[in-house]
């Protein structure tokens, strides 16, 4: 199983950036911070998702106000499993959607909201500020159908603020 995903990781670089590319284009700041939430992003993902063969989704939106569309949304995916019955268990990964806001831009060598790829000894890598939800989620992309039970990633609004997301 291992090689598996270690290959599938090595092989999706351009799936990467791809996903990175496009969760990048939605800064998703929790209204708390001054942002809209996460309710782009999520769509985004959802159709990210789609399109690339997951389509058993869920969504879960918490109600606030202060929020674009006033919800706060969490996605679930299932990868279905080999044995998808009732009683086998599930195979839970989590991570969030939103991000903080960058800060100060002068800081910034590079705009936090656009995947700058680069090459070097390591290979290409991409410079972003979502890269958790990628760097998460690729070895469940790569183990998923293989499974004995399905496999339930989670993208969660807020995760970080007592009370504040889905």
């Amino acid at each position: 199983m291992k090689e598996k995903i270690f290959e599938f990781i090595d092989s999706s670089g351009d799936l990467a950036i791809e996903l990175e590319t496009g969760l990048c284009k939605y800064p998703a700041i929790s209204p708390i911070s001054g942002g809209e939430g996460e309710l782009d992003k999520c769509v985004f993902l959802e159709g990210w998702l789609k399109a690339h063969g997951i389509t058993e989704l869920e969504r879960y939106d918490a109600p606030d106000p202060r929020a674009k569309g006033g919800v706060r949304p969490s996605l679930v995916a299932t990868i279905p499993g080999k044995d998808n019955a009732p009683e086998t268990p599930r195979f839970w990964v989590m991570s969030h959607i939103d991000v903080v806001p960058p800060g100060e831009a002068s800081l910034w060598s590079t705009d936090p909201w656009k995947v700058e790829v680069t090459e070097g000894d390591d290979g290409v890598s991409a410079s972003v500020i979502s890269g958790w939800y990628t760097a998460v989620y690729e070895p469940v992309f790569a183990s998923g159908s293989s499974q004995s039970a399905d496999t339930k990633p989670v993208a969660a609004s807020e995760t970080d603020t007592p009370g504040g997301g889905a």
